[in-house]
């Protein structure tokens, strides 16, 4: 009888031990079905940016795109800040006359040409104190401090140009600048659009623009900003890139690749870059 009881109760064990095991074993089915369907969409989605882009490099393709910002950044949207061989707004126009003052002028514009901002900023600082009503001096020097990184110190002294010379476009993009530079695009947005309206045929002015506009999530607006920047200055890879993410960003893949694409031809670089904007795109959105 004892006997009998004891297999009776093995038997019950077993039972319930194969009931408790069913659920476990559900899950278990439902987690590998759950990972094979995520193997095949991430299979599907490859196959999808290959049909979407025939002539996609394969050095973009394979490559690792976890080390890459998401475009979400506000670093990705880009503006060339008056490198050497560009005229930052004007200030060419500035022309040496008055004698206590032509050599302060002459040596500033000397050391605002060749980049060398330290010296920008001791040159623009001693014309503010000669002549303190000349906005010039304040744009320089805020525009200088802007090159050296020192934005919020920017701020002041660029205000004061766009205060002593409204219709001067320097003073504006030196403060466009120096709020985009302390995060404050919001507060760039004004100034910036006065570069834009005083000076229309500058490339520059547009691309600061679409820094600006681009960080604002304004991306239809960013397009529009960088294509009349390349409208000015036809094959500039900055203005190509940034039309690319802002059109990639209002949902227009053909128009983000068609610029990709070009950079191929002008700047490898930043077409890998705007291409591993496009794989994120493709893995966030589902593809």
């Amino acid at each position: 009888m004892n006997r009998f009881l004891g297999r009776v109760a093995i038997l019950v064990a077993l039972g319930a031990m194969v009931e408790l095991a069913r659920p476990l074993a559900w899950s278990v089915v439902l987690l590998a079905s759950v990972y094979v369907l995520f193997s095949l969409l991430s299979a599907a989605g490859y196959l999808h940016a290959w049909l979407r882009y025939p002539g996609l490099p394969k050095s973009l393709l394979d490559q690792e795109t976890e080390n890459f910002p998401p475009s979400a950044r506000p670093e990705n949207f880009r503006w060339n800040r008056a490198k050497k061989e560009q005229s930052p707004f004007g200030w060419e126009d500035q022309k040496p006359s008055e004698p206590a003052t032509g050599e302060l002028l002459k040596s500033l514009w000397e050391a605002l040409q060749n980049s060398q901002w330290d010296k920008a900023l001791v040159w623009a600082e001693k014309l503010v104190h000669a002549r303190p009503e000349d906005a010039f001096g304040y744009a320089a020097m805020a525009w200088s401090l802007n090159q050296l990184g020192r934005h919020r110190e920017a701020l002041q002294p660029a205000q004061k140009a766009c205060e002593l010379a409204p219709e001067d476009p320097i003073g504006h993009a030196a403060l466009a600048w120096a709020w985009g530079g302390t995060g404050r695009f919001d507060l760039a947005l004004e100034p910036a659009r006065k570069v834009a309206s005083l000076r229309q045929q500058e490339a520059l002015a547009w691309e600061m623009l679409v820094w600006i506009l681009g960080n604002l999530g304004q991306y239809s607006e960013a397009a529009n900003a960088a294509r009349q920047a390349l409208r000015l200055r036809p094959g500039w890879p900055t203005a190509h890139y940034n039309l690319g993410l802002a059109l990639l960003k209002t949902g227009d893949w053909e128009g983000a690749w068609e610029q990709c694409e070009t950079l191929q031809k002008l700047d490898p670089q930043l077409a890998q870059q705007l291409m591993t904007e496009l794989k994120h795109a493709n893995r966030d959105w589902g593809f």
